[in-house]
């Protein structure tokens, strides 16, 4: 008759293979490890997510206001023709302040239409 001590280790598997034992555990870390990398993933990409609805958000309120801006550009260029008009009737020299602020439109209109074929090539 066997004892209680042989009969609980007569329960017990005969053999106990170990290195299945790390291969799982091994896994374990394995999976631990990426899902601590998809974590901090997640945290990335879902603050580009934010940024890149706020370009859009952006690009849309430039398309909008586009026609507007080039608008104010025609308006200082009508005004200064008008005035270099004038100011060659009348025989004075334009001042340098005026003749700056009319190259603004100029500049104004440039720089909008740049902005307007990079929005487009997205």
């Amino acid at each position: 008759m066997k004892s209680n001590i042989e009969k609980v280790y007569g329960k017990f598997p005969k053999k106990v293979y170990l290195k299945n034992h790390k291969v799982d555990l091994g896994l374990v870390d394995d999976i631990k490890s990426k899902g601590d990398s998809i974590s901090e993933m997640i945290g990335f990409v879902r603050q580009d997510k934010q940024d890149v609805e706020m370009a859009i958000s952006k690009m849309r309120m430039i398309k909008t206001s586009y026609n507007s801006t080039i608008s104010m550009a025609d308006e200082l260029d009508d005004l200064y023709n008008t005035f270099d008009e004038m100011a060659y009737e009348l025989g004075i020299e334009i001042p340098d302040e005026i003749y700056s602020i009319g190259s603004n439109s100029k500049e104004l209109r440039r720089l909008t239409d740049e902005l307007a074929k990079l929005i487009d090539n997205i």
